[in-house]
């Protein structure tokens, strides 16, 4: 089998940290070897998000090495509200790197739903590399409605995170490229183009 290297090696509980650490638990479960170190890669790097450590994938690319970059979101709230200087600089920064590896290193793209690939290309165009979506998996052993659980009672809808719903109803006010407000017809309040939740 080959071996697959995720790189950067994010730590954490959530998010990105946790795809990861399920991720290659499931490449592991299937028998591929997995590395977090981009010279040990033999055939595939799966780049989570991004990164500003570039030397070691731009060696791989030179040994003829895939790189895969996974994209989720993009950094958006410095552009509809003032979240000050630190936070701004940082937020452009690192939507400019993610931008960056997306032309210029990957070989392929993966988006996460949908509405992150359209997000995607509404602000930095078409990747150059062929893209897909993949949306997240759900490993039915460990989440499953099946046994003792409780079920939320409140029916009423929720605002998206960070916020108050925004626009009318079956649609999400979203920041485009610039710094106005673009709503995407059809987006849920929780949730990306087909309703899924996000």
């Amino acid at each position: 089998m080959p071996k697959i290297c995720i790189f950067p090696r994010v730590e954490g509980t959530g998010g990105v940290a946790s795809f990861r650490l399920k991720f290659e638990a499931g490449l592991k479960s299937r028998g591929f070897e997995v590395t977090n170190d981009p010279d040990e890669a033999q055939e595939i790097i799966l780049v989570l998000a991004g990164t500003r450590n570039l030397l070691p994938l731009w060696k791989a690319k030179r040994r003829g090495v895939k790189i895969v970059q996974r994209l989720d979101g993009i950094n958006w709230v410095q552009r509809v509200r003032w979240a000050g200087m630190r936070y701004t600089v940082r937020a452009e920064y690192g939507n400019a790197m993610l931008a960056f590896l997306r032309a210029r290193f990957a070989d392929r793209v993966i988006y996460q739903s949908q509405f992150i690939r359209k997000w995607w290309e509404d602000w930095y165009g078409i990747a150059k590399a062929p893209a897909s979506v993949i949306l997240n998996g759900v490993n039915l052993q460990t989440y499953t409605p099946d046994g003792p659980h409780e079920r939320p009672t409140d029916p009423r809808p929720h605002p998206p995170a960070g916020g108050k719903p925004q626009g009318r109803a079956g649609q999400r006010t979203l920041p485009r490229r610039g710094f106005g407000r673009k709503t995407v017809r059809g987006a849920t309040r929780r949730g990306d183009c087909r309703g899924r939740r996000g």
